[in-house]
């Protein structure tokens, strides 16, 4: 027992498993002669997590060799050479490879581990090391290694690690210096463009970073093709360019094969992040800020942590939170140096840090904020000094030309801030953007209409007054078939239509969209005189705008139902779809996709519209002739395009479909000809005569019922099957 305790001193070789319960390590079989208590494979399989975790790879190595399990190991080695080369002790380094088998060693893994191992003893003799294994990771697919290697390939250029230094010291023009000096040859141009990019993007000169970019967009492999494509989007975003669509397609974020390593990963979601900040999309914005965070390691550095942090300072001030947004800018004032700070991540949410921490605005002014960052900071003062001092001068001088120009540095209650601000001040150009914002920022309104400058209070309150507040919750009005509503997909209780003038308000503004009061009025109560059809109307249409919007404030208008001088305006489009609509530009979008030969998008196109038909367009309404018009143009599109869908199936072999199709628009329209042709022709492809004959028979006969001639095309195919249709209208007309 003395000799144990003296063992497990020095020798500290007890893993833990997930349950927190000690095991002891295999390497003690020997003296215990048995392994107590007994090991289990997912008990292995943890132990040998936690150490890697733990970053005790020998301990990890030594444990998966007792049990046999060579898989590990190569798992152990893959761990050491993405995550931690370049933290691992040397000598530790070397104790690990040791202890691998030979067939590992002899790997193209191994040997980039023993490369990497020599760049951390003889950099020397570790690059023909490199040149001679990327290569084979590169043919083998193995880009998680190639990444590692190629990037300590990269550094062994002096001037490449020294200017990678400035960057991190926030120094780009010094860097930029360093990699003119750089030989595309040396590094791979890919590399150089990387970071001659990201150091003109910390200048603000995304203009020359967008040039240096795209003429290698296309040919940069796959190592910095991801890396690249960030850099692009940032520069584009700092011109107020940046595509909504573009930053919604990596909702899903992206694997470590596109950022090129964790710590591009991180500053590159912190970024996005940011992004999605700005656009008002809190939910996606807070999923890559957490992916971040979990992606960070403290060796990653500052510049990657101040990425996070300014991400969630975009966060913080786009919920309003602008006391937590100061402590956490502040924070990291006390936490690094502040050399740290004039790179990119600072410069895109400085006119945010500004705003709310005067420390940093200390600091700011020392900084210089370069080229495309000066905006946004001056920006920035004149809210502060609108704020502090009720001074609107600066306001009055903030540059509109370009409406897009303040967007890349100010989460949406903030720009609507500057703009209420700037027109108050006398800046109609800011007027647009004070209307686009309005609806959706009522809470910065409200704080806004509390203002110390009393034309911007003012201003304030008129807006609230005037604009409606854009519903939270999007509706659709579903008028094929029995009126029903929708609130975010889910069905409104038909309790909610009680009252039969509510529905008949719904179906009337369907059906006109935009309408007099007055003729409203005498439309659903026509035998009424005086005010009393305006008082109807007053109280019903109340009930009307409590159900599309419950949570609209006492005295506030509508959004979905808006005044127009005398006139009531159904508002869909933004919040509110009628799937009428809906069903017309998507037939209008099938019809193009068929034009243009893209079948397969025609049918998906199709297809959805089909579903959309539910019945006759306002079929419940109380007066039939509302909408008739439009009722026999949205019956007849139907019964044309399940026609054409169902001949369109029947060419791809959808025999089953094709039918179904046919006869859905046979329930709609008897008399549809061409679906009966095709329910025929249905059954000659599924070599059924019979019962194409017996479809083509019935067809002659409902049209000679009807007094109708029947089209050459169903005589040529009754003929085809030797009916002769002559024979069939006689037969009828003698009986």
């Amino acid at each position: 027992p003395e000799t144990a305790r003296e063992l497990f001193g020095e020798l500290p070789l007890t893993t833990f498993g997930a349950d927190r319960a000690a095991r002891i390590h295999g390497l003690w079989k020997p003296l215990i002669e048995r392994l107590e208590p007994a090991w289990t494979e997912p008990e292995l399989a943890r132990a040998g997590r936690l150490l890697i975790q733990n970053g005790n790879y020998r301990e990890a190595a030594v444990l998966s060799l007792s049990a046999g399990d060579a898989q590990n190991l190569s798992e152990i080695l893959r761990h050491v050479i993405e995550h931690a080369w370049t933290q691992i002790e040397p000598a530790e380094f070397e104790t690990l490879l040791n202890l691998l088998p030979a067939d590992i060693c002899e790997s193209s893994t191994g040997q980039l581990a023993d490369a990497l191992l020599q760049m951390r003893r003889n950099p020397s003799r570790a690059r023909p090391m490199l040149e001679r294994v990327l290569p084979r990771l590169r043919a083998e697919g193995d880009l998680v290694s190639e990444i590692p290697g190629g990037f300590a390939l990269a550094t062994l250029d002096g001037a490449v690690a020294e200017a990678n230094a400035w960057l991190l010291k926030a120094e780009p023009v010094r860097a930029l210096e360093l990699f003119d000096r750089v030989s595309a040859s040396a590094v791979g141009s890919d590399f150089l463009i990387l970071n001659i990019t990201t150091a003109l993007l910390d200048l603000g000169q995304p203009e020359r970073a967008i040039a240096e970019i795209e003429p290698h967009l296309d040919s940069a492999g796959a190592l910095f093709k991801g890396a690249l494509n960030a850099n692009h989007r940032d520069a584009l975003w700092l011109l107020g360019q940046g595509s909504p669509q573009e930053i919604a397609a990596l909702d899903d974020g992206f694997g470590l094969e596109v950022a090129g390593h964790a710590h591009n990963a991180v500053t590159y979601l912190s970024m996005l992040s940011f992004q999605n900040s700005i656009l008002g999309r809190a939910r996606v914005s807070l999923r890559h800020l957490a992916r971040a965070e979990e992606l960070f390691d403290p060796t990653f550095g500052e510049r990657a942590e101040i990425a996070i942090i300014m991400a969630r300072l975009a966060g913080l001030c786009a919920v309003g939170k602008e006391d937590e947004a100061r402590r956490l800018v502040e924070d990291g004032l006390d936490l690094f140096d502040p050399i740290c700070f004039p790179q990119r991540h600072t410069f895109r949410s400085l006119p945010m840090a500004v705003i709310v921490s005067k420390r940093m605005r200390a600091l700011a002014r020392d900084w210089h904020a370069p080229n495309c960052y000066a905006k946004g900071l001056e920006a920035a003062m004149a809210i502060v000094a609108a704020r502090e001092d009720s001074d609107l001068e600066p306001a009055a001088s903030v540059d509109w030309g370009i409406q897009e120009g303040f967007t890349p540095y100010f989460v949406p209650a903030l720009l609507l801030e500057l703009a209420v601000i700037s027109s108050a001040a006398g800046q109609l150009e800011a007027v647009p953007m004070v209307e686009r914002l309005a609806p959706s920022e009522r809470t910065a309104l409200r704080r806004l209409a509390d203002h110390p400058h009393p034309r911007v209070a003012k201003q304030a309150a008129s807006l609230l007054a005037r604009v409606p507040e854009r519903p939270l919750q999007n509706l659709e009005l579903r008028a094929l078939g029995t009126l029903v509503l929708l609130r975010d997909g889910v069905e409104v209780e038909p309790a909610a239509f009680a009252r039969g003038r509510v529905r008949e308000i719904l179906h009337y503004l369907i059906a006109h969209r935009s309408v007099r009061r007055a003729d409203l009025a005498m439309a659903l109560w026509p035998d009424l005189s005086g005010d009393a059809p305006k008082n109807n109307l007053r109280v019903n249409l109340m009930h009307v705008q409590k159900m599309l919007e419950p949570n609209r404030g006492k005295g506030e208008p509508s959004f979905f139902i808006r005044q127009d001088g005398d006139r009531l305006v159904l508002h869909q489009g933004e919040g509110l779809r009628v799937d009428v609509d809906v069903f017309s530009e998507l037939i209008a979008s099938g019809d193009a996709a068929e034009a243009a030969g893209a079948i397969d998008l025609a049918l998906e196109r199709y297809h959805e519209a089909l579903y959309l038909y539910r019945g006759a367009y306002l079929v419940d309404a109380n007066e039939s002739q509302w909408g008739e018009t439009d009722r026999i143009r949205l019956e007849t599109d139907y019964v044309r395009v399940a026609i054409r869908t169902a001949e369109l199936e029947l060419g791809q072999g959808e025999a089953g479909r094709a039918l179904d199709l046919a006869d859905r628009a046979i329930t709609v329209d008897e008399l549809a000809e061409e679906a009966h042709r095709v329910r025929a022709l249905v059954f000659v492809r599924l070599r059924n005569l019979s019962g194409a004959k017996q479809a083509i028979r019935s067809t002659l006969e409902l049209l000679a019922r009807e007094g109708i001639e029947p089209a050459q095309e169903t005589i040529g195919l009754a003929t085809r099957l030797r009916i002769d249709p002559r024979t069939v209208g006689k037969d009828l007309d003698s009986a």
